[in-house]
């Protein structure tokens, strides 16, 4: 039998390889059988161990064993080409227009140099294929353990398949799986099924680098590297699909990298189902370490997880266009950074900070749950400064925006815990005011000018901030910048410029039970804000301060300030931040629909320095707030003007045109506020002008579209007016198939189908229920504006 099947890959071999040089068979030794190959011969190695160092001729021609006639992966283990670490165990000399074939082996025990590789010492512009070989105990003293291409010695293209590698570690060497190719000369490089059995190396673990690469079926699931753990870049294009990468640990550099082109390159990077998994960035603090850096000119990822991380520097995750990006379904969740290490001398505000920052990115369909940063008071001369002081760096996500229009929607940023290390019992410690320190969105000069940044259909939950005092001690040097922290921070860096115009539009974003501030918009030339949703924050609601202001469907409960600071010296001339709501420095605004009920910050509705002649606010309702001054206590200074209240339910004497006075809203006794039952005085008692009015209910001819009660006259609050909504979206998480043990966080995504229509509170209850389940409808009560 075992001859018949000889004779039988004998007479396919032949007739499809060329002639087949057997090793023993034919060749005592495999370097005999490749001096007596002609172009496109094959030599085929039975099983056994080979102790050789082999050099190829300069023709085509397949190395294999007989796994590659008959697919029995067993002949992979058991036949293997040895170094004996006496030199590279493989040097091509095959030559441009020719390809070596390789298939079947284990190739073991190779040793190079500085000027050669460990496993293969690559040579000339040909082409290479590997399918199914094992590399295992190679090194080298500086080129790649297993392969090292450089300037001399070009690749056209390479073809990777189903190989599985286990590094060797040196302490004395370097160690590396690497390919280093003349990015201009080489063609492409694509992998298929590449396995990374175990892996100690000194450099990087695993370089790939060309001009075109395509990576499919990366998996790796314990990596131990000095410096980079893999790397994967390219000139033009890199493609990248379903990368696992799980247990990797590093001491400096990045533990996944995926990159593209230069500055003067047009490159595309498309990534998809990305996941970076219990892996460690454990050595000394440098700012360059990440646990994931993505690059390039115009990228497109998808299905992006980042779970369960490591990291004690002050960046974790970096994702950057050149020109512009998309990142689409991205999980973030369970990482932890900012261990404390010894911090540089030179560390001036870039201690610690991100857990994620992004450049020239659209995000969208992202939930960033149950991470933990840790961020550190820094030493600049004499005086100790806050923990994250640094302007950049002291947010859980720091998302610039240099190319507009960028867009962040449908994101869910749950459950994350932002510690503070600052030593609150030294008064003499400058603390920044830590704005956005779950989000902060970063314009910057180098903007394509007029500029839109739209966020919509984004929720904020239950984030943390351990943060025991306001910043800014009197003492402190930045006295003048007393702000209260935030959640959501959108900030304009770089000054004004008349001919540069930019504009946020904010709808549909939702701020609850978060343990600091809610959200502030500095620095635009025009702000939209609509069905905003602040409830259950600390110390600040909203704060805006921005040229011409439209905002209208504004929810705003349950903001407490600190009482044990109700007298803290704030200036009432700059911004106290301990506010409900505050206006500043506002050139024109049109304002209306809001709800603010239960609050009990210092001031409710504080506005300073309006240019306007006089801030009209329309059909609204202020209602149960506890505050220690309604507006700004100076405003009987004649050049600051109270603002105008028009049709608007309160329960204080502040005189304007369709107000109702001392009257119960009468929200909805199962929903709650902001929903008005049908019985509320609020109802149809809003501005009379068209330009105000509810919705029409397509159904119902001349009554209004729920949430809006009645006819079509506007009625006052949240859930009145042209802008009231009725559907709530926010998408859920496509998380790789690797990760499905993590698919049940991410069932509880808040969402109504678009063609969901709500015209009672029998059917919203039941849609809810129906739909979301109990824990979601739990969720959805406490917020009420998620569905609006």
């Amino acid at each position: 039998m075992k001859n018949f099947l000889q004779l039988t890959l004998l007479f396919y071999a032949t007739s499809v390889l060329g002639s087949v040089l057997q090793v023993p068979a034919d060749y005592q030794v495999i370097q005999s059988a490749l001096d007596a190959t002609a172009p496109g011969d094959t030599v085929l190695v039975s099983p056994g161990t080979y102790i050789e160092l082999l050099q190829t001729p300069s023709h085509s021609l397949t190395i294999c064993s007989e796994d590659y006639l008959t697919g029995d992966s067993l002949f992979v283990d058991q036949t293997i080409l040895d170094g004996a670490w006496q030199g590279p165990v493989i040097t091509t000399g095959t030559t441009e227009g020719n390809r070596l074939i390789i298939a079947g082996l284990t190739i073991q025990r190779g040793a190079g140099d500085d000027d050669a590789a460990g496993a293969i010492q690559t040579s000339h512009r040909s082409s290479l294929t590997m399918s199914n070989v094992v590399f295992r105990l190679n090194r080298s003293t500086s080129m790649g353990s297993v392969f090292y291409t450089g300037l001399e010695y070009r690749l056209e293209s390479v073809l990777i398949n189903s190989c599985r590698l286990h590094l060797y570690y040196d302490t004395d060497l370097n160690s590396s799986f690497e390919f280093h190719f003349s990015v201009n000369e080489t063609d492409l490089i694509r992998v298929e099924d590449f396995t990374i059995i175990t892996a100690d190396s000194q450099v990087n673990a695993v370089f790939l680098g060309g001009n075109i690469v395509h990576i499919s079926r990366f998996q790796s699931d314990s990596l131990n590297s000095f410096r980079n753990g893999i790397v994967f870049s390219a000139v033009d294009t890199l493609r990248a699909e379903q990368i696992r990468v799980r247990n990797a640990t590093t001491n400096y550099g990045i533990i996944l990298a995926l990159g593209t082109g230069n500055e003067d390159d047009d490159s595309n990077l498309l990534a998809t189902d990305i996941l970076v998994q219990s892996c460690s960035l454990l050595g000394s603090y440098y700012t360059l370490n990440r646990i994931m850096d993505i690059g390039g000119d115009h990228v497109l990822l998808n299905q992006v997880s980042l779970l369960d991380n490591f990291s004690n520097t002050p960046i974790m995750f970096e994702m950057r266009a050149g020109e512009v990006g998309t990142v689409n379904n991205l999980l973030v969740e369970g990482n932890t950074f900012g261990v404390e290490p010894p911090v540089p001398a030179d560390c001036v505000g870039n201690c610690y900070g991100a857990l994620f920052t992004t450049s020239r990115l659209n995000i969208s369909d992202a939930i960033i749950q149950n991470n933990i940063s840790n961020v550190f008071p820094f030493q600049e001369g004499s005086q100790l400064h806050a923990a994250g002081g640094g302007e950049t760096f002291r947010s859980l996500l720091n998302l610039s925006v240099e190319y507009g229009p960028q867009v962040f929607r449908r994101m869910i940023f749950r459950n994350n815990i932002h510690i503070d290390h600052d030593d609150y019992d030294n008064p003499e410690t400058g603390r920044g005011a830590q704005t956005g320190r779950v989000a902060r969105i970063s314009t910057w000069e180098t903007l394509t000018w007029p500029a839109v940044v739209r966020m919509e259909d984004c929720l904020f939950v239950g984030n943390v901030e351990t943060n025991p005092v306001p910043e800014n001690p009197p003492s402190d040097p930045f006295a003048g910048n007393r702000q209260i922290g935030s959640t959501l921070s959108f900030v304009r860096s770089g000054g004004d410029n008349p001919v540069r115009q930019l504009r946020y539009e904010i709808s549909n974003v939702h701020l609850l039970d978060n343990d600091d501030g809610g959200i502030d918009l500095i620095g635009a030339d025009r702000a939209s804000v609509r069905n905003l949703v602040i409830k259950d924050t600390h110390r600040m609601g909203a704060y805006i301060e921005v040229d011409t202001l439209e905002m209208t469907n504004v929810w705003i409960e349950g903001v407490d300030a600190w009482e044990a600071n109700m007298n803290y010296p704030f200036s009432y001339w700059s911004p106290p931040f301990q506010v409900a709501l505050g206006i500043h420095k506002i050139d024109q605004a049109r304002i209306g629909n809001l709800t603010l009920v239960d609050n009990s910050t210092q001031f409710l509705f504080w506005t300073n320095d309006i240019d306007d002649p006089r801030l009209t606010v329309y059909n609204s309702i202020l209602y149960g707030n506890e505050c220690e001054f309604f507006t700004h206590p100076v405003h009987s200074i004649a050049e600051y003007p109270p603002p105008l209240l028009r049709y608007t339910l309160l329960d204080d004497d502040y005189t304007g045109e369709g107000n109702i006075y001392y009257e119960d809203p009468a929200f909805d006794p199962v929903l709650g506020s902001p929903w008005l039952s049908p019985q509320s005085p609020a109802v149809d008692a809003g501005h009379p002008g068209t330009e105000w009015q509810d919705l029409e209910n397509p159904e119902i001819p001349g009554t209004a579209h729920w949430p809006s009660q009645g006819d079509l006259r506007a009625d006052m609050g949240f859930t009145g007016g042209p802008h009231a909504r009725h559907r709530y979206q926010l998408g859920r998480i496509a998380a790789p198939a690797a990760t499905a043990e993590s698919t049940g966080s991410l069932s509880t995504s808040i969402c109504l189908p678009e063609s969901v229509q709500l015209t009672d509170d029998h059917s919203l209850r039941t849609c809810i229920s129906t739909i979301c389940g109990a824990e979601s409808i739990q969720l959805i009560r406490s917020i009420g504006g998620a569905i609006g």
